[in-house]
């Protein structure tokens, strides 16, 4: 079930749209072009296929489109980096590292 009240009325091949990859997780996410519409309204969009609301036509319903704005790709840029550094950030052994470098760390995180 979309979360952003997405009606593919509104969008046109060759529209910029969000595709959320993950529902609930707003964060997670890509910008994506209509490639095809469909009288009904199907839209399909970087090879996957969505219904008139936006939500995912079959498979698993775990991505859904909203529409795009340069605000929202700016968000998603950032919230996906951040998930990236975060990742990486929890796969360092922090046993191996030095104190003195340990130290440095949590001077800049606080």
């Amino acid at each position: 079930m979309t979360m952003y009240n997405f009606n593919s009325d509104n969008v046109n091949v060759g529209d910029k749209v969000i595709i959320y990859e993950s529902p609930g997780f707003s964060s997670c996410g890509k910008v994506g072009i209509v490639e095809k519409k469909t009288p009904k309204g199907l839209l399909t969009v970087s090879g996957e296929r969505y219904k008139r609301n936006g939500d995912e036509y079959g498979g698993y319903g775990v991505s859904s489109l909203g529409y795009y704005s340069e605000e929202e790709e700016k968000r998603i840029t950032e919230a996906n980096r951040r998930r990236i550094l975060l990742k990486r950030i929890n796969q360092v052994n922090w046993y191996s590292v030095e104190s003195d470098k340990l130290e440095k760390v949590l001077e800049i995180v606080g």
